[in-house]
């Protein structure tokens, strides 16, 4: 099966840069990933988050 594009998306959520206060995306980037790379893409807490998920 052929996944959509997500080229579309943007993160319009943000937090204050820990040394600049700047407003920063809380996140950078989208992809597909499998459960298994989870882990690796995400920051502890953030998988968990995810994984938790039913998918």
């Amino acid at each position: 099966a052929t996944l959509p594009d997500l080229g579309h998306l943007a993160c319009t959520s943000m937090y204050p840069h820990h040394a600049t206060g700047a407003p920063t995306p809380e996140m950078d980037g989208y992809r597909w990933a499998t459960r298994a790379e989870v882990g690796k893409l995400c920051w502890p807490r953030m998988a968990a988050r995810l994984l938790a998920i039913g998918w």
